[in-house]
């Protein structure tokens, strides 16, 4: 999908720049060749840039990540709508395309060969000329040249058989066949059919000229205006007589363009350079947008589904690219010559590619037989992101797993569950020697609709409404002995609730270790009772920040629950906990 995209891009800067500079010169040849250079020039731009070196350092090395969305498996109705995917209608719409033009092009044939069986041959030495009794207006295909006995041309017939036979000598047909054939695979792209276009008018145009060489220009031109275009037209063909009368006889009686005018040709080599530019850098700079961007932008991008046939999550992954790694760490690396894979395809006949596309399909599929959606994150409702990391040793044991993001209520650990139970990898080659690996394997947790319908129901039947704004908001108990105003309870059960978090909430140590520092967001429900429930995280720096949060609000005491017109109610609260290291934490 790619290359189309880059192969549509060249083609139409291309032709803006035909269109603005070399169209209304007289340099007909020249521009059929530019019109024909520049569809070569798109359809293999984009692979010769494949080969040219990018601006990007050498000394950046990027690590491999695969995403992998987890899903409980749904019912059988929610399953179809799960494996829906536009890619793949998409393409269908395209393949049709693809044949509804393709059959076009092919009845454009059969209508040719047909008058050609029908007519009489006569070879004329430069071109065989074909008379027939069919009405058509006059064409030339290839190295013939067709009339029609149904349309009289009298005295005119010298003047059109020359035309034609121009069209002939020079090969015009290989060009409309060549545009036409490019037509039938991007019969999308409305560049294709200006590039159509363009080279029949510049076809017309070389004939005309050269034939008022021959003839009186101005008898030449009355014949065209004579002419009216009315008469059987035949798809793939030069015909004398067509839509372009106007322009071909402004172009015939406009002056030669100066030579100094060729120069405009050169407009086209910064468009050149710079496609071929962007093209060959395209990739590596994908990757370094991906590996600078936050992770939930990595996260946002999610492959195709996956569905495992056993009653298990569905998988959906996309491999991508992700942070830099300091080359000056030792013997641990993220991207070798040969990335360590999943093992059981390493007997199977086929290329490294072939191997490697085996290899992850075998993971998926051992994720998908394996992971499991923990009830509790089920029944909360519990989403999100949970991220492991690992590194693949010399030997293919998996070591030094870490748990780098989670979302609570189990999915972290399910998730390093999977990865510990995973048997020995291919390892990772580099300049053809085995070397430890560090891989890093995202999981996004989703629930689809059933689920959460189930995980909506079961909460509101359990709890009551649960509202966000209330007249008087839940408060954290310790203050309500003392004699004050409600404004001074409110300032007083804040400075209670910040004082138990900073007496109960410990900086992780791998956090500290790696200087993270962030906002950690958790939300939880305040029930009419005052109990703390339904906690999530919502927000998370990472390394365990926001699961030691999470730990911290889950032990308060009840709150004082917040009320609505005069009655107790459930209220939903959001507490932004932010974590900073100290000035020696840091050093």
């Amino acid at each position: 999908m790619m290359y189309i995209l880059q192969v549509s891009i060249c083609w139409a800067l291309l032709y803006i720049v035909y269109k603005l500079f070399l169209a209304k010169e007289t340099f007909f040849t020249t521009n059929r060749y530019y019109l024909l250079g520049s569809l070569i020039l798109g359809l293999f731009l984009p692979l010769i840039a494949a080969y040219v070196p990018s601006n990007s350092t050498s000394q950046e090395v990027y690590q491999a990540i695969t995403y992998v969305t987890v899903m409980p498996t749904a019912t059988v109705e929610a399953t179809a709508t799960e494996n829906f995917s536009w890619a793949g209608l998409l393409w269908m719409i395209y393949f049709i395309g693809v044949a509804v033009v393709g059959i076009r092009f092919f009845r454009g044939i059969s209508r040719i060969i047909n008058i050609y069986r029908s007519g009489i041959k006569k070879d004329l030495g430069n071109f065989v000329l074909v008379e027939s009794t069919i009405p058509h207006l006059p064409f030339s295909f290839l190295n013939y040249v067709f009339l029609s006995k149904q349309i009289p041309l009298n005295k005119e017939i010298e003047q059109i058989l020359l035309h034609e036979e121009i069209h002939v000598r020079q090969w015009h047909t290989m060009d409309i066949l060549f545009a036409e054939v490019l037509n039938i695979f991007f019969w999308f792209n409305p560049f294709i059919h200006l590039y159509k276009k363009a080279l029949k008018e510049s076809h017309e145009f070389l004939a005309d000229a050269y034939v008022s060489q021959e003839f009186n220009k101005d008898s030449y031109g009355q014949l065209l205006l004579g002419r009216s275009t009315s008469g059987f037209e035949v798809a793939l063909a030069h015909q004398f007589f067509h839509s372009q009368i106007k322009k071909r006889i402004v172009m015939l009686y406009k002056e030669k363009s100066k030579r100094s005018a060729m120069f405009k040709y050169f407009t086209a080599l910064p468009v050149f350079i710079g496609m071929l530019f962007i093209f060959s850098s395209n990739q590596k700079s994908t990757l370094k947008e991906k590996g600078n961007s936050s992770q939930e932008e990595l996260l946002s991008s999610i492959g195709e589904n996956k569905k495992d046939t056993e009653n298990n999550p569905d998988i959906n992954f996309e491999m991508s690219q992700g942070e830099k790694l300091d080359t000056n760490k030792s013997k641990v690396f993220k991207e070798v010559d040969e990335m360590p894979r999943f093992p059981g395809c390493e007997n199977r006949p086929g290329s490294l590619t072939e191997k490697e596309v085996c290899a992850r399909n075998l993971l998926f599929g051992y994720i998908g037989k394996n992971l499991k959606y923990p009830e509790q994150a089920r029944k909360n409702g519990t989403e999100g992101t949970v991220i492991v990391q690992f590194t693949v040793s010399q030997n293919g044991n998996l070591e030094d797993l870490e748990l780098v993001r989670s979302v609570g209520d189990g999915l972290g650990e399910e998730a390093i569950r999977i990865v510990k139970s995973m048997p020995k990898w291919v390892p990772g080659k580099l300049d053809g020697k085995d070397v430890a690996v560090q891989l890093t394997l995202p999981f996004m947790y989703k629930l689809d609709s059933e689920d959460k319908k189930a995980s909506s129901k079961e909460q509101s039947n359990a709890d009551e409404t649960v509202y966000k704004v209330v007249e008087e908001m839940p408060r954290f108990s310790g203050c309500e002995d003392a004699e004050m105003s409600l404004i001074e309870k409110d300032k007083c059960a804040k400075g209670k609730l910040f004082e138990f978090i900073v007496e109960n909430l410990v900086y992780p140590e791998e956090a500290k270790k790696k200087g993270i520092e962030g906002m950690a967001v958790i939300q939880f429900d305040i029930t009419s009772e005052g109990k703390v429930t339904n906690g999530k995280i919502v927000r998370d720096p990472g390394y365990g920040t926001a699961e030691e949060a999470l730990r911290v609000v889950n032990s308060m005491p009840d709150f004082i629950p917040g009320k609505q017109r005069g009655k107790r109610v459930a209220v939903q609260y959001t507490l932004p906990v932010k974590f900073a290291l100290g000035n020696d934490d840091k050093k």
